[in-house]
């Protein structure tokens, strides 16, 4: 698979979690799909974990350590982006 193929998949599959986690009918095939979504999402997320195993032994954990705090910081950013969201909503 193509790595834009690949990147617009996930994508894909990270639209549908959103639009089924916001839906209010809850049904058990909803459910389902939400549950096989999630697998597969952390299916790639798994892959991306080995892909950055085989490089950090390629290129060094040093230019991978470096990249790692970088999206560290994203993540916690982004965390707190959605909580501050979270608690404006509920106003």
């Amino acid at each position: 698979m193509s790595v834009i193929r690949g990147i617009t998949m996930f994508n894909t599959v990270i639209e549908a979690i959103k639009r089924l986690e916001r839906n209010d009918d809850k049904s058990k095939g909803n459910e389902e799909l939400l549950d096989y979504l999630h697998a597969e999402a952390d299916k790639e997320i798994s892959a991306n974990m080995l892909n950055l195993l085989t490089y950090g032994d390629r290129i060094g954990w040093d230019r991978i350590e470096g990249r790692l705090a970088e999206l560290s910081m994203f993540i916690r950013a982004a965390k707190e982006r959605d909580r501050k969201e979270g608690a404006s909503k509920g106003k």
